[in-house]
């Protein structure tokens, strides 16, 4: 994996003085791979995951951003066994989401619609709801979210208003994954 740090969320009236990554030659964004900042050595994934908390993942179709989640998703789970028997209430616990399916989803925030997701496909037991989005307002879960691409122009602006709601009321405490297209990806949703 390779780590651009600090990626624009939008087009601004920046001097090519101020350009030092080189993303508006032409006020256009570059891709990874043109931008002479990220000329580093490719880390391990579990090393970067470990290390930033919240992460946009862009690669191509077929390079693997689905199967990323689900690894991800397994790893965590893993983790979060192993420590199971010391504090299950302090235990994070990952959360894979379509973003196509979660924006969908009724709710007035991002807990609530992740948790009628999940027991709308009978991933969690309805007497569960209530601790389960507590769980996920508490920064107790790492949300991952894939497909970020595949949304229509309409549901990317409330998607984003959910992340970005949802990682202001924890700051530093919220942990997320998002992948895209590097096509289909137009600003952070964080």
């Amino acid at each position: 994996v390779r780590v651009s740090d600090g990626v624009r969320s939008a087009l601004t009236d920046t001097s090519a003085a101020e350009d030092s990554g080189g993303q508006m030659a032409g006020r256009a964004y570059r891709l990874p791979v043109e931008r002479a900042c990220d000329g580093g050595p490719p880390e391990p994934w579990p090393k970067v995951a470990a290390e930033h908390r919240k992460l946009v993942v862009l690669a191509d179709p077929g390079l693997g951003k689905s199967w990323l989640v689900r690894t991800e998703t397994h790893r965590l789970c893993q983790e979060a066994l192993a420590y199971c028997h010391d504090d299950i209430e302090a235990m994070t616990v990952p959360v894979p989401l379509r973003c196509d399916q979660l924006v969908t989803e009724p709710g007035h925030d991002l807990a609530d619609k992740a948790v009628a997701h999940l027991v709308a496909q009978q991933l969690l037991p309805e007497r569960s709801r209530a601790g389960f989005a507590a769980k996920l307002r508490a920064g107790q879960a790492v949300l991952l979210l894939d497909a970020l691409d595949e949304l229509t122009t309409d549901q990317k602006g409330p998607l984003r208003q959910l992340v970005q709601s949802w990682a202001d009321q924890l700051g530093e405490g919220a942990r997320c994954v998002i992948t895209s297209r590097i096509a289909g990806y137009t600003e952070a949703p964080l």
